[in-house]
């Protein structure tokens, strides 16, 4: 990519550095590629590494100082409902259960055979050791 002219340092990557041709490969996470493809109305297309990838973990909590801590787990317990996880995947957001989506949402997201090699840490700490072996390669290759 760098070799290429395609890794541009300094371009903020957004809708509009997007519909100007200015990130003309962009590396973002699956969601982020899908909304922006989305959003400008282009013929992006948005890939899966083959060789494999990190797929990115979202935390959901209760603060242990939340004022009113059952509203907070009422508003979890929707979010990993079926109707939370279809809102979500509305999003782009991939669901933590197999449930069915209606056929607008699975319309947009990615065939399920692209994420074969993805790799989902189980936990933060493999995560953040993940994210850090990814960052360093990452600088190695484009400085």
């Amino acid at each position: 990519m760098h070799d290429g002219g395609n890794l541009r340092k300094g371009v903020v990557l957004n809708v509009a550095s997007i519909q100007k041709g200015e990130c003309p490969i962009s590396i973002v996470y699956d969601f982020d590629g899908m909304a922006k493809r989305d959003a400008t109305g282009l013929p992006l297309q948005v890939v899966i590494p083959t060789d494999g990838t990190v797929g990115m973990l979202f935390a959901q909590y209760v603060s242990a100082n939340a004022p009113h801590p059952n509203a907070a787990k009422g508003a979890l317990d929707f979010l990993f409902s079926d109707e939370g996880q279809q809102m979500l995947a509305a999003g782009y957001a991939h669901p933590t259960r197999d449930i069915p989506l209606p056929a607008e949402v699975s319309a947009k997201m990615l065939p399920k055979e692209q994420y074969e090699k993805v790799h989902f840490p189980s936990n933060l700490k493999t995560f953040s050791t993940a994210i850090k072996s990814i960052v360093d390669g990452w600088t190695k290759i484009a400085g």
